[in-house]
């Protein structure tokens, strides 16, 4: 069963790209084109050509119904959309393969809709960019709100105290550290990968923390202490803030501790009942402002994505699609071969 997490996503702190740090795979296809031109489509024949319990699917999180990588970790390839805003170069020919799918574009189709397209892109990037400020305002409007409180140190303290014993009770088994999305802004909302979840771990522990300052203290915390004991983890950073972290997966003894997943979430939870804040927020106002911004920038990236979805109508009558089934045909060819 393949296990699927986000690399990529809008936050308040601008554009958050894992692909370089988080993709440790030797091999790499990177696959260059436009919107609509197979490359998504590359990506699932490949998964289900290569379908095993070791394969990590990324989707997009301008578009959870598409790939952004496929990644083999027993073969040890990935296959990724190396087009912006993750742009990825070869690292060089050994390692990388670039697949051009530019190639298979007929231009004659496209010739009379050239003003259209420059257009669809503007609204685009416009889009985007409407987002970004949305998650900036939301950002600074958690950070105003979380100067209102102050923490509970010796709680803090001892619920970390807690969260580690728990874990040297039930693991001492290697696992390599790995940082990875379990959480996106998406056209469909705040997007939390349950399913996820439910693969790698029986129970998760539950920091129930509005402002997140509390939370996010004890599992900065929590990481420092899990590098002494080296326990090993699947850092989640926060969507909102990338350089916190909004969770930590032990997929090794099938555990979580996560700021309050989403209520549909069907894995066993634990509430950790304690007191961490000396102050509790006190300026509401702030932190529905936060919300009211985070909904409204993936409103912005839902309207992305039905300009994008214009994209894809444009380009796709214009694609050599027997090219491209070959094309695919090929690179499933090579990734067994190599």
């Amino acid at each position: 069963m393949d296990m699927n997490f986000f690399l990529a996503t809008h936050s308040a702190q601008g554009f958050v790209n894992l692909f370089e740090q988080s993709l440790t795979a030797s091999r790499r296809l990177l696959l260059k084109g436009s919107a609509g031109s197979g490359k998504s489509g590359t990506m699932r024949a490949i998964a289900r050509h290569f379908a095993s319990d070791d394969l990590v699917l990324v989707p997009c999180a301008s578009d959870p119904d598409s790939l952004d990588v496929v990644w083999d970790r027993s073969r040890d390839f990935a296959v990724v959309d190396a087009t912006p805003p993750h742009v990825l170069a070869p690292r060089n020919p050994v390692c990388d393969q670039v697949a051009n799918y530019y190639a298979h574009i007929r231009p004659q189709p496209l010739l009379n809709k050239l003003a259209a397209l420059n257009d669809i892109e503007k609204t685009l990037n416009d889009a985007h960019a409407d987002a970004a400020a949305h998650l900036s305002v939301a950002g600074t409007a958690l950070l105003r709100a979380q100067r209102t409180q102050t923490l509970n140190e010796k709680a803090v303290a001892r619920t970390v105290r807690q969260l580690v014993d728990r874990l040297l009770d039930t693991t001492r088994a290697p696992y390599e550290n790995q940082t990875m999305l379990l959480s996106a802004f998406t056209p469909k909302g705040r997007l939390c990968l349950t399913q996820t979840l439910a693969q790698t771990c029986d129970h998760v522990f539950v920091l129930q923390d509005e402002s997140r300052l509390a939370a996010w203290r004890v599992l900065s915390l929590l990481v420092q202490a899990l590098t002494v004991e080296e326990i090993g983890y699947i850092r989640c950073p926060d969507p909102l803030f990338a350089d916190r972290t909004e969770g930590l997966l032990f997929p090794q003894c099938g555990l979580a501790i996560l700021i309050e997943p989403p209520q549909s979430i069907t894995t066993p939870c634990t509430l950790l009942h304690c007191d961490l804040h000396a102050t509790p927020v006190t300026n509401r106002d702030l932190m529905s402002l936060c919300e009211t911004h985070q909904r409204a920038a993936c409103l912005s990236l839902a309207r992305a994505k039905t300009v994008h979805d214009e994209l894809e109508k444009i380009y796709n009558p214009a694609m050599d699609w027997k090219a491209v089934d070959a094309h695919i045909a090929r690179l499933i060819e090579s990734l067994e071969s190599a």
